[in-house]
């Protein structure tokens, strides 16, 4: 059983770096998050970590990244938190990044977006550039996702590698789902989440970590619930939360 660490950086360090590279995995590391979360995406022919289906919020440029080549793709630059002036780094593919914090000593939650494709192709990408990146005994990596046709076909295609549903609320029917997908954690939003409700998916015996947590009274109430992961944006806010 894979043991979940206290603090996850959220996209690297998302209020530190521009999210989602290498910059940002780093200051994450820095920062004190014992893993990072970063967010893969196929592009027009193989795999870069970005968050959104399109360029625009975080580059300034448009277009979508399914469109665009991995070589086109990790020439253009990812803007800092809060303005430009934070500085650049540029879109990464999921090997650089994997290979960059694997060399940081650190562990990875990596988040499929798949958005309303069929994830086959996805998965299969992602799992073949994982098995070569990141091979077994690297340290400690969890796939996750909000598209449970992705978990599955996780399942399906890498079932030694740990896996976890991604979800704003926890599901009416979660007990099932989590079963039937062999997750070994659930991966909440806060704004929707109870007491109760992380005792019962810890009792069930699932790791409970919950996104995205940039103020730390609340954290604080989060792990006296019980949460076993706080995914963060700034894991310095976190120094010495226990």
């Amino acid at each position: 059983m894979i043991s979940f660490p206290l603090i996850v950086g959220h996209r690297g360090a998302a209020l530190l770096a521009p999210e989602n590279t290498v910059a940002a995995f780093r200051a994450g590391a820095a920062a004190g998050a014992a893993w990072v979360e970063l967010d893969v995406r196929l592009a027009a022919d193989g795999l870069v970590v970005f968050h959104d289906a399109t360029l625009d919020r975080t580059t300034g440029r448009s277009g979508t990244v399914r469109s665009m080549t991995v070589e086109a793709l990790t020439a253009v630059a990812v803007a800092g938190p809060g303005s430009p002036a934070a500085g650049t780094a540029n879109i990464p593919s999921l090997e650089e990044a994997l290979r960059e914090i694997r060399a940081l000593g650190i562990g990875v939650n990596v988040e499929l977006k798949s958005d309303d494709e069929e994830p086959a192709a996805l998965v299969e990408q992602v799992v073949r550039t994982v098995d070569t990146a990141w091979p077994a005994g690297s340290g400690p990596l969890v796939y996750s996702s909000f598209s449970r046709e992705t978990v599955w076909a996780l399942r399906e295609a890498a079932p030694d590698r740990p896996r976890g549903l991604i979800a704003s609320r926890l599901p009416t029917d979660w007990r099932t789902v989590a079963g039937d997908l062999g997750c070994v954690s659930l991966h909440l939003g806060w704004r929707h989440l109870a007491e109760e409700q992380v005792a019962q998916v810890r009792d069930a015996g699932y790791a409970v970590a919950v996104w995205t947590v940039n103020e730390r009274a609340m954290a604080e109430r989060l792990r006296r619930w019980g949460a076993d992961s706080i995914i963060t944006d700034d894991p310095g806010l976190m120094a010495g939360l226990d």
